[in-house]
């Protein structure tokens, strides 16, 4: 095992630091120290770095029953704001999020289903104009994080299995994220659009980082992000949780060109138009054997993991909400040895949520290796 070296211990000062001081309301500098077990002079190092860049706001004297009354400081979540981006085909969503995950300003988009133009021709403009509306300035904006309905391959900067937004084959987008990057002047992160939701709602419920959890998005297409002890799980090739190619069926043939198994099976397309059938009998047949099929798949996903929070996201609590729990859940008492219940979705809006929220990691873990 390699052994720390003084900056490794500065560093993780620091964001031990950050994530106390972040979850706390009111604390003063002696309260940080025991709690930390970080000696006093190195907390005020630290603390001093915090308020220099007005994450700590001084709000006076505390109360104490003995000797000298503490300073106390309080976290000041807006700081600083990351924008986060959700691009679902035909809608974009764009939010300003500051340090605690909360959405500051926000607008939707109907936008043509097609990465290349949205992201060369119509990003810059749209951020440009949040920015504005927002009244929050640029200095305070740590960078955007986009989610894209996609195989997301950061390590080699790729992105595949698109259809939704006319992505057919596997496409690097390094020198269009740079160009981007440029014109905003703003550092730029691309994710998977149901890994994002599924670090937004984990953000959302505040969950502590040993908990695991899945978020299954169910929209106009199908796909799940999987996060397990607090760290998203992406899987070698970025493949973890593409769960719309799942296949219940030997005989099939799995095409990039079109939706999965699964998903071309559970999707609120079909549903709906089931909904809309004139024979009320077959409209039930198929939202149930959606849910069913939906069943199977969580069924088999919590026996794999040992998973207990199964959360149904996506357009699915807005449309079909409760009754689409109920029998989902129905299913599972029969089909789950554990008792699992699947949960609908608390944050109205986790993609957004989640894709700036990993932009505001990625720029905090910069700024809390920098010298002080």
């Amino acid at each position: 095992m390699k052994p720390y070296l003084a900056s490794d211990l500065k560093d993780l000062n620091r964001k031990t630091v950050y994530r106390l001081i972040s979850s706390s309301g009111e604390i003063s500098k002696a309260e940080i120290s025991r709690k930390t077990g970080i000696s006093s002079p190195t907390v005020i190092k630290i603390v001093n770095y915090f308020t220099d860049n007005d994450f700590l706001i001084p709000v006076g004297e505390g109360s104490t029953a003995l000797g000298r009354k503490p300073q106390m400081l309080r976290f000041n979540s807006e700081a600083a704001f990351s924008i986060g981006i959700e691009f679902e085909g035909d809608f974009l969503k764009i939010g300003l999020v500051d340090l605690l995950g909360q959405i500051k300003y926000f607008k939707r988009f109907t936008v043509k289903p097609d990465f290349n133009y949205i992201v060369n021709k119509k990003l810059e403009s749209y951020i440009d104009m949040i920015i504005s509306e927002s009244g929050i300035e640029r200095r305070k904006i740590l960078g955007v994080g986009l989610g894209v309905p996609c195989v997301v391959d950061s390590k080699n900067q790729t992105i595949d299995v698109a259809p939704l937004v006319k992505i057919f084959e596997k496409t690097n987008y390094s020198s269009m994220l740079a160009t981007l990057s440029k014109k905003i002047n703003l550092p730029v992160i691309i994710e998977n659009d149901v890994n994002s939701a599924a670090i937004g709602e984990y953000v959302h419920r505040k969950l502590d980082k040993d908990q695991d959890m899945v978020f299954i998005s169910m929209g106009t297409g199908l796909g799940a992000g999987i996060i397990l002890e607090g760290t998203l799980r992406r899987g070698a090739h970025g493949f973890a949780g593409e769960i719309g190619y799942m296949v219940y069926d030997k005989g099939d043939q799995i095409l990039k060109s079109k939706a999965g198994w699964l998903e071309s099976r559970v999707n609120i397309k079909t549903i709906l138009e089931g909904n809309q059938a004139a024979d009320k009998a077959r409209a039930s047949e198929i939202f149930q054997e959606a849910a069913g099929v939906l069943a199977l798949t969580v069924t088999n996903i919590s026996t794999f993991l040992d998973m207990d929070r199964v959360v149904i996201g996506g357009m699915a609590p807005e449309i079909l909400g409760q009754n689409l729990l109920d029998v989902l859940n129905d299913y599972l008492g029969r089909l789950s040895i554990m008792n699992l219940k699947c949960e609908l979705q608390q944050c109205p809006e986790p993609g957004v949520v989640g894709t700036a929220s990993l932009m505001t990691e990625k720029a905090l873990n910069e700024m809390l290796i920098d010298e002080m």
